[in-house]
């Protein structure tokens, strides 16, 4: 039956569930951090899951590995891998003000990821703290995809410097002079912050480009 990515669409339709769900089931399960996008990209074909997101599909689709012919997954891993020079990012634990954003002190270690990353930009990831963004799929401790720039769109999620403070990662809105950090949490303690930029310097350092799950990490 076809490739990967029309199995996935055919168990999934099969038992009933949106994208939406099947993403949610594989993130309270296994603890991962699948968005609707990741599934419509692998029952699409764009992408093709690497063997542990499979794994966990299988598992919440009630197959085995084999149904998915694994071998296809692993060799497509190794192909990617072996293509992705370039997209090897810098771990950042944290961005403090005032610091050059790739200053040697703060890297942590390297993310080699999984998939290339569009050319053209500079990125970085970070460990996300707390959960003030977990209804967004980006639990305590996300590694977070950053692609370095001073501006985003209303509504993009958005590394965003406030004050002296260390660096939140929220939706961003600016509506004249105000800027509304937007959480999106389970835990209702999350309210938005607003700042007026003419009171409190808000600075934007990225937009978020993805949250990665299977980054081999190089310390």
């Amino acid at each position: 039956m076809g490739g990967i990515g029309e199995r996935i669409l055919y168990l999934r339709k099969q038992a009933g569930m949106t994208q939406d769900d099947l993403s949610t089931a594989i993130n309270l399960r296994f603890g991962l951090n699948t968005t609707r996008g990741m599934v419509s990209k692998w029952e699409s074909g764009f992408h093709t899951p690497t063997i542990h997101p499979l794994r966990c599909l299988a598992d919440v689709l009630g197959v085995s590995l084999d149904y998915f012919s694994a071998e296809d997954a692993i060799d497509t891993m190794h192909r990617s891998k072996e293509k992705s020079k370039q997209s090897q990012v810098p771990i950042l634990g944290t961005v403090a003000a005032g610091l050059p954003m790739y200053a040697e002190e703060n890297i942590e270690g390297y993310a080699t990821l999984a998939e290339d990353l569009p050319q053209g930009g500079k990125y970085f990831a970070l460990r996300t703290r707390g959960d003030s963004m977990d209804d967004a799929y980006i639990p305590n401790g996300s590694l977070v995809i950053i692609r370095q720039q001073e501006r985003v769109e209303n509504g993009e999620i958005a590394v965003v410097m406030v004050g002296a403070e260390d660096a939140t990662l929220k939706y961003f809105r600016q509506e004249g002079s105000l800027v509304i950090l937007t959480p999106k949490s389970h835990s209702r303690e999350h309210q938005p912050q607003v700042y007026d930029i003419r009171q409190t310097p808000v600075q934007v350092v990225g937009k978020l480009m993805r949250v990665e799950i299977d980054a081999e990490i190089l310390i």
